[in-house]
């Protein structure tokens, strides 16, 4: 894992040779990063790490990071697409389905209500936090949606995203044909079709 130094307002991102942290090889290659509170979590194809520390000084002095420590579980993410923080911990998609690994650093599979949707295609997650929701877009239309208020499943059709994010508040995705979608609470129609 190759990291930069601090970053300097005004000047381009630098590196440095000694700046890496050797991640165990167990599990292969890095396929996900994401942070969780005070971790910077590390995901490979079926295992997760996590590292902690607050790095060192510009100059490479007082470097703080920890070694990166295995997680105990047997999934690791597949997809760097759904990797998204929520207020349980990270979602990510595994080879079994969609997980979670909350701020315990405990992983739980909470994926199995949407199980028959494991081979679509996630091409991006977002957290809607005005309706309680994590989106999952997919690229063959299907939208997996866990609600966070009541931890349970179901989805949305005709949203083939290629990216999502909230902007101004409102959800928005992109379309492969160049079309922004922003959705309006309240209104349950696609331009103008219901």
């Amino acid at each position: 894992l190759w990291y930069s130094k601090e970053h300097v307002e005004g000047e381009a991102i630098n590196f440095s040779d000694v700046l890496k942290i050797k991640v165990d090889e167990t599990g292969g290659n890095i396929t996900a990063l994401g942070e969780l509170d005070d971790k910077l979590i590390i995901f490979k194809g079926n295992t997760i790490f996590a590292l902690i520390g607050d790095g060192p000084l510009p100059t490479g002095a007082q470097n703080t990071f920890s070694v990166p420590q295995l997680i105990a579980s047997d999934v690791g993410c597949i997809d760097p697409y759904s990797v998204v923080r929520t207020r349980l911990g990270l979602m990510f998609k595994s080879k079994k389905g969609i997980y979670l690994l909350d701020r315990g650093l405990q992983v739980q599979y909470i994926g199995a209500e949407v199980e028959a949707w494991n081979d679509l295609t996630i091409t991006s997650a977002s957290v809607v936090d005005e309706q309680n929701q994590v989106r999952f877009t997919t690229a063959e239309g299907r939208c997996l949606v866990y609600d966070l208020y009541f931890q349970q499943w179901y989805t949305f059709t005709n949203i083939p995203a290629i990216d999502s994010t909230v902007w101004q508040g409102k959800y928005v995705f992109l379309k492969s044909t160049a079309e922004i979608w922003r959705e309006t609470k309240g209104q349950y129609l696609d331009v103008d079709v219901p």
